[in-house]
């Protein structure tokens, strides 16, 4: 059953790519038309910085292991302190919380230190996830092409899954990284469609009378769904290394729906600076920052 499901990754890992390299060549297309050069330089960097950034942290995700199962108390006992050699072995600890969870595993035991050490990497694992929807809602606002939204979002997608993989030392099963991907593949083909729709909807006669400007509203859609996407991402990804096998799939992704949907207002939040920003990049009708609300 492993081999099926390293197989079906497999195959989504040659979708994805196939969709990458679509992408890249279409803008390659363009960069040519102005210096050959320019475009083959464009390649070379594209494929040393997806190699560096994307495959081997994700070749690394692939080989984690999975938050264990437990069963029996002296079963448990076991798994747990393996479980915390792992985080040690595995997890980018400095060297204090390196110390201190040494010192633990000796006084408590490792149900209780991997329960400590879970609850102190939430707020970071929050933190990287709306960093990404940050800079998914950034990019793909800026973007304003379909193929670049989709190149953004599949490779933030996994830049994120890889890091919380970093952060927590445990990666999903092999089934539901397989359906997180399918989720990456998902989102990317939303942020194309919705670009490409949006192009096709004349957005001056809408939001003319509302003193927004058509690239403005374009730009917050597109940033804002593609944000919303990669949240909802991480925050199942979250609760599938949490859980590990011991899973209840429809449990799992209530609590990432709720996850996403608590998350929105930070969010807001982080996101208040880079809208207004953009807002005031679009012409005369921007909205100036000092009307915002608060």
């Amino acid at each position: 059953m492993r081999k099926n499901f390293i197989l079906l990754i497999a195959v989504l890992f040659i979708i994805l790519l196939l969709l990458v390299v679509s992408s890249i060549i279409t803008i390659g297309d363009k960069i040519a038309s102005i210096s050959i050069l320019g475009a083959y330089l464009f390649y070379l960097i594209f494929v040393v910085f997806l190699i560096v950034f994307v495959a081997v942290p994700t070749y690394k995700t692939l080989r984690s292991p999975t938050m264990p199962n437990f069963n029996s108390e002296d079963e448990d006992m076991q798994k747990a302190h393996k479980a915390v050699r792992t985080v040690l072995r595995n997890c980018d600890l400095d060297e204090k919380e390196r110390i201190e969870m040494e010192a633990e595993l000796n006084a408590l035991g490792g149900k209780d230190v991997l329960q400590k050490f879970w609850k102190g990497r939430t707020k970071k694992i929050d933190k990287i996830i709306r960093k990404n929807a940050v800079s998914v809602f950034t990019l793909s606002a800026i973007s304003q092409k379909g193929s670049i939204d989709m190149l953004i979002c599949i490779i933030t997608n996994f830049t994120m899954i890889n890091k919380l993989v970093k952060t927590t030392g445990f990666r999903p099963t092999y089934l539901q990284l397989a359906k997180i991907y399918f989720r990456v593949l998902g989102a990317s083909f939303v942020a194309m469609t919705v670009d490409d729709l949006l192009d096709e909807i004349d957005l001056n006669g809408i939001v003319g009378g509302l003193g927004l400007g058509a690239i403005a509203i374009k730009s917050f859609a597109d940033g804002a769904i593609n944000a919303y996407l990669t949240i909802r991402i991480g925050y199942v990804t979250k609760e599938y290394i949490r859980l590990g096998e011991d899973f209840n799939a429809q449990e799992a992704r209530a609590r990432a729906r709720k996850a996403a949907g608590m998350s929105i207002k930070p969010l807001i939040l982080d996101l208040k600076d880079t809208v207004i920003s953009l807002w005031n990049k679009s012409g005369n009708n921007a909205i100036p920052a000092d009307d915002y609300p608060e």
